[in-house]
């Protein structure tokens, strides 16, 4: 029997657009925790723009959600959606995390900047991390992804009209 890939520790997807962020996020969701998971056992969300008092995510609390076991499925997956504050503050310890990891855990932050250059991205990167940039599209790729969005519908917009700048 084949082996499975490993899964990564980390997942960051990152950047200014949306509607590029959540897409992102759902297909990395429905990698890590395939159709049929039960996702109650598995997935852990946080709002980090929160206080840890009100719900955020507090790093104990995170690290001991990404130790624990998982119950029915092959990981637990601990999701920080708006991570940049808890990013910041944490930073030392989650470099310290990365190198050593849970093995059943990955951890997805969702956050507006993570620059490629910071040691902890360099870890992510070098343990197999995933980091997907989200970038507002400007000019010809705006265009191109109206188009092929319309197309993935079954439907076709004439380019003048996907270059439009509003108005009606």
């Amino acid at each position: 029997m084949p082996q499975r890939p490993a899964s990564p520790t980390l997942v960051v997807i990152y950047g200014d657009d949306t509607h590029q962020k959540s897409t992102a996020l759902i297909a990395a969701l429905n990698k890590l925790l395939p159709p049929g998971v039960d996702r109650s056992l598995a997935l852990t969300e946080y709002d980090g723009a929160r206080d840890p008092d009100e719900g955020g995510p507090a790093l104990p609390v995170v690290l001991e959600d990404l130790g624990t076991l998982p119950f029915l499925v092959d990981r637990r997956v601990v999701l920080i959606r708006d991570a940049d504050a808890f990013i910041s503050a944490h930073r030392e310890r989650l470099e310290q995390y990365i190198a050593k990891p849970a093995p059943t855990g990955t951890l997805v932050l969702e956050c507006r900047s993570f620059p490629r250059t910071t040691r902890l991205a360099k870890a992510a990167l070098a343990a197999g991390g995933q980091l997907t940039e989200c970038r507002k599209l400007v000019g010809r790729a705006a265009v191109d992804f109206v188009l092929a969005q319309a197309g993935a519908q079954g439907l076709r917009i004439e380019p003048e009209a996907a270059d439009r700048k509003g108005g009606v």
